[in-house]
């Protein structure tokens, strides 16, 4: 008898530590450095296991790369005061969003130029 199908909760947690891992990797090493086999060793799991979740390491790459997309937003919301003129604000998205693509440009660069952004949209909500 084989186990039971993942909850909805448990494929997501699983999802996340692939992300997560994923992620990490790319600090540590930069996001070119980053493979399967990689991510597999670093959750403790098979890298065929990592198919069953992902279509390939484009999709893990970009689900992680949204990761940093995420931090802007949450940055942005910070830096960006609604009191401000059109001009301001305008200036200050662009300042935030400056500061995170230099600090990650390749992620930023793969995020909107590179792989399959066909997807991106479906990614980010995913």
């Amino acid at each position: 008898m084989g186990r039971a199908k993942y909850t909805e909760e448990e494929r997501a947690a699983i999802v996340a530590s692939f992300i997560n891992a994923t992620r990490e990797l790319m600090d540590e090493s930069g996001i070119d450095a980053v493979s399967i086999r990689k991510v597999a060793n670093k959750v403790g799991c098979s890298s065929a296991m990592l198919y069953l979740y992902f279509t390939d390491l484009d999709e893990l790459l970009t689900l992680a790369a949204v990761s940093y997309l995420e931090d802007y937003c949450k940055d942005l919301v910070l830096k960006v005061d609604e009191e401000e003129d059109v001009e301001s604000t305008y200036y200050r998205t662009w300042e935030v969003f400056c500061r995170h693509t230099f600090r990650h440009p390749r992620v930023f660069e793969r995020l909107f130029f590179e792989g399959d952004t066909s997807r991106l949209d479906e990614l980010v909500k995913e």
